[in-house]
This record gives structure tokens, sequence and C-alpha cells, in this order.
């Protein structure tokens, strides 16, 4: 009895997070990101270390810019983006192999998707 229960929250719970996280993506296609999770954290390791409060920031939309801007941006962080579409699992895949065997630095496979994801 216990233990359906406990499933059920669960499932539940994951559910809300998975489409909590749509419904971020839906919204903030349509509404400006003014401020950012990591510009708030930033924003507080600024006040710790004594200093005053700095933030540059400028929304732009995507009528504003230059077409090639997104792609660029794109190619910067992950030029296999547009082939794999937010998850390269095989470059994931060859980090957790090389990780696995401790040859050096470890290395992550990071995508746009898992950056945003670490930042949030």
């Amino acid at each position: 009895m216990k233990f359906g229960i406990v499933s059920k929250i669960i499932r539940w719970a994951a559910a809300l997070f998975f489409g909590s996280t749509i419904l971020a993506v839906v919204v903030y296609r349509f509404v400006p990101v003014y401020i950012t999770p990591l510009m708030v954290i930033r924003c507080v390791q600024q006040v710790g270390e004594g200093k005053s409060i700095t933030m540059h920031h400028s929304w732009k939309s995507l009528d504003e810019i230059s077409r090639h801007l997104p792609v660029a941006v794109m190619a910067s962080e992950d030029q296999r983006f547009l082939i794999h579409h937010g998850f390269d699992f095989g470059a994931i895949q060859k980090a957790a192999k090389r990780n696995a065997r401790g040859a050096g630095r470890k290395l992550g496979a990071s995508t746009i998707s898992q950056q945003t994801a670490k930042n949030v």
C-alpha cells in the first residue's frame, strides 16, 4: 500500500518537473529573458566579495540582430547542434568512457542543452 502511494507521488513529481520545463521553454519563446538564474548568482557573488552589483545586459529581439547570429552562437558552443538537436549521445558516451578510464583531466560532452540545464 505504501509503495503504491510513493510510486504515485514520484510519477506526479516527474510529470510536474517535465511539464514545467516544457512550459518554461514555450513561455521563453515569446517572452524576453531579462534576467537568468546565473545572472542572479553572479550578483550574489559580487555582493559576497564586497563589490557593488554590476550587470551588463541588453536584450534584443531576433528581429533586431543578424539572421546569421543565432547559428553562429550555436556553432561556437556546439558545432553539431543542428545535427543532434540538443544531446550528442555519441560524444556523451565517448566522454563517459574516457572519464571511466581515468585518463587525465575529466572531459565533458557539453552541449547547449546541457549548459542551459547547468546554468538554470
